[in-house]
């Protein structure tokens, strides 16, 4: 579980008393959906505020108060955010392989392909997506040599040919 900062105490958890409580209600709820689903950390409350011409201040009141509410986000929504972007990326990536127009180009797309393929495969695997396969082993081999008999099958009998 994640654990959060402390908020700092010179910070309200109250919002702002407005004239206009419906818009700012409707900001504070889109506030707290975006938070939920995408996490506080990708919430970027400077262009909030110029967008919604919300004072920066009160955004951040607003965020601490959500998060003091509703704590953790829910790592499946995420989760299947991330894995639907993920998948958009790898089709995205393929289309740049097939109509690249140098090799250069090419080697640029097949790496990035290659490296968000990889990224991707530990991401699924991180979050219980996919069963995580055994990572590698060296081992130090040695020869051994196995005979399988099958009794059921007729074998020559080499003995009784040299007599």
């Amino acid at each position: 579980m994640n654990e959060y900062k402390p908020i700092p105490k010179w910070r309200s958890l109250v919002p702002l008393e407005t004239p206009n409580k419906e818009i700012v209600s409707d900001k504070y709820q889109l506030l707290e959906r975006l938070i939920l689903t995408l996490g506080e950390w990708n919430v970027n409350l400077m262009a909030l505020s110029k967008q919604w011409e919300v004072p920066k201040s009160t955004l951040y009141r607003w965020k601490d108060k959500v998060v003091a509410e509703k704590g953790v986000i829910d790592i499946k929504i995420v989760g299947n955010n991330i894995k639907e972007n993920m998948i958009s990326n790898i089709n995205l990536l393929q289309k740049s392989i097939h109509s690249a127009t140098s090799i250069h180009e090419k080697k640029q797309a097949v790496n990035a392909y290659n490296e968000t393929i990889k990224t991707f495969t530990d991401f699924l695997e991180a979050y219980g997506y996919k069963d995580k396969v055994a990572d590698k082993l060296d081992i130090n081999q040695k020869s051994v040599s196995v005979i399988f008999n099958d009794l059921n099958t007729e074998y020559p009998n080499f003995e009784e040919k040299k007599k």
